[in-house]
């Protein structure tokens, strides 16, 4: 059973073992940093797996007018489960009340699968043709 949280309960290791899954990261040799700005972002999503972290989503911004999503990730074994859509989904109900919401997303066209699902969730590509991919989610 998958469980979504809201709070910024978590451990470097936790990071580690989600952000390694796929055996590499950029943050590989920076992952104190990472801990350090994972917890200091406005909002943070998590997933869990008993005590396995299996997918965050994490924004930063003025908390009114724009947020931007610096990480959406979702372990590669906890796929296909509906993680990134209750990630997701849980985030846009915590920021309704922000006008703007950003994504930049690396592998990911209006043609695909996850641009689809983007544009189901309000999110329409600004900026295409390149990487990364840019989203943008206006308050309705």
């Amino acid at each position: 059973m998958i469980e979504v949280r809201q709070d910024k309960d978590l451990r470097q290791h936790d990071l580690e073992q989600l952000y390694m899954a796929k055996g590499q990261s950029r943050y590989e040799s920076r992952f104190g940093e990472l801990h350090k700005a994972v917890i200091a972002s406005d909002y943070l999503i998590t997933a869990w797996s008993d005590e396995q972290l299996t997918g965050i989503l994490r924004s930063s911004g003025d908390g009114a007018f724009t947020q931007y999503i610096s990480d959406f990730i979702v372990h590669p074994d906890f796929r296909s489960q509906g993680i990134a859509s209750s990630l997701m989904d849980t985030y846009l109900e915590a920021v309704a009340h922000v006008d703007e919401i950003y994504l930049f997303f690396q592998n990911s066209g209006p043609n695909t699968f996850t641009g689809t699902w983007l544009a189901y969730r309000g999110f329409s590509e600004i900026k295409g043709g390149s990487v990364p991919f840019i989203y943008l989610r206006k308050k309705a």
